[in-house]
């Protein structure tokens, strides 16, 4: 018997794409790992915004987090590979 999906986790999952900065923070994490300073400087935000969306980018375990020295380098979770294809290929799949 197929098992039926959680359409409330799926829905939360997918409304993570629904905004500008976490998109960026994506696919800037597909091409390689990045600290919090290091995706913030380019989105023009401060670090506080990007530790609240890898909140719950961690919530869907989308990234893990490795501490050096005085900071953490976060990445995409590699058993996802989809996820990472996809957020590599946005701006592709989107040209503006």
């Amino acid at each position: 018997m197929k098992r039926t999906p959680d359409y409330a986790t799926l829905s939360e999952l997918l409304a993570l794409g629904s905004n500008p900065h976490r998109l960026r923070m994506l696919h800037d994490l597909a091409l390689g790992k990045a600290t919090v300073r290091e995706l913030a400087e380019p989105l023009g935000i401060s670090t506080t915004a990007v530790s609240a969306h890898l909140q719950l980018f961690s919530r869907f375990g989308l990234v893990t987090a490795q501490r050096r020295q005085n900071h953490h380098v976060y990445r995409l979770e590699r058993r996802h590979p989809n996820t990472i294809r996809l957020a590599r290929a946005l701006p592709e799949l989107f040209p503006l």
